[in-house]
């Protein structure tokens, strides 16, 4: 199962890094006019880390002290683009591993197949974001021994959000000197409302991360920062009480850009934030509260844009 494991992540890096940018070079005519492409873009994306996390030692459900690793990537094609929609699909797979075995869900690889519409929307001048509706498959094979689950396969109806920006940006706190502090008032979100269904769940999800933060100072490229978060989960499969919570967190991090080529959006960052998890299900145990440190990086672009 491994050798199948590394297999398929291997053709799909090989696709990704290297066939998919062959085609991405711009099409023009006879007089060097550049030419609207079929397709339109090659867009990639990739978010992951790792953290490690501290439980209250008299918690004996749910317990995630320790090491986690994550990592997320995704290559699509946009299709065509019809009132600003474009129609994508993509592939992607999913690496999820933790030091306790104990904690099985935690350590699975899943392979992603999938087809949505995406919107591109902008609030000017604080914010941009993207709207995304599809389907996808999921094969995951669980890579923990302990696991009592077989591997297999699920099918998700999804509705995406993401969006990011800037307070500063409004007029009403828009600094006239040189040097303003705080730099900024940045801002996120993003969510999902999806509809499972295999063998062993069917059902109703909605997750969502809201942030407000503040970015103090700059030391070279690293950008200071403090933030407010809040998490909610809220699922209609009562017993999965992981999915259904409240948990609000604080937070400091240290954010710097990364550059790989020219055109891409990538960042680095490393922080530690409480987090306090209110549990909502009749069926759930006690709240908890969790610290954890962590290093994470993120990065998206097309590869139509890289020079």
């Amino acid at each position: 199962m491994r050798k199948m494991i590394f297999i398929i992540i291997s053709i799909f890096l090989v696709v990704a890094l290297f066939v998919i940018p062959s085609f991405a070079d711009e099409r023009t005519d006879e007089g060097g006019t550049p030419q609207k492409d079929f397709p339109l873009g090659f867009p990639f994306e990739s978010w992951g880390g790792v953290k490690y996390t501290w439980d209250d030692p008299e918690y004996q459900y749910d317990a995630e002290e320790g090491f986690h690793y994550e990592a997320y990537f995704e290559q699509g094609v946009d299709w065509f683009e019809v009132y600003k929609i474009k129609f994508n699909t993509f592939a992607g797979f999913i690496l999820d591993m933790s030091d306790t075995q104990e904690y099985y869900c935690d350590d699975n690889v899943e392979l992603v197949l999938g087809t949505k519409a995406k919107y591109f929307f902008e609030l000017s001048p604080i914010s941009w974001g993207t709207i995304a509706l599809g389907v996808r498959a999921e094969m995951y094979w669980f890579t923990s021994s302990k696991s009592p689950m077989d591997d297999g396969e699920k099918y998700v109806l999804f509705e995406q959000w993401s969006f990011d920006g800037d307070l500063r940006n409004l007029e009403m706190l828009k600094s006239t000197g040189t040097n303003p502090f705080p730099l900024g008032y940045p801002f996120l979100s993003w969510g999902e409302l999806s509809y499972t269904w295999n063998d062993i769940e069917t059902g109703w999800l909605i997750e969502c991360y809201i942030e407000q933060g503040i970015d103090w100072f700059k030391f070279y490229d690293f950008t200071f920062n403090t933030f407010s978060g809040l998490v909610i989960a809220q699922s209609d499969d009562k017993p999965e009480y992981w999915n259904n919570k409240v948990s609000p967190r604080l937070g400091i991090k240290i954010k710097r850009p990364i550059s790989f080529f020219e055109g891409p959006w990538a960042e680095l960052t490393l922080g530690v934030h409480g987090e306090y998890d209110a549990y909502t299900s009749s069926q759930s145990p006690k709240d908890v509260f969790r610290l954890e440190a962590y290093v994470q990086w993120a990065f998206s672009g097309d590869w139509k844009t890289i020079k």
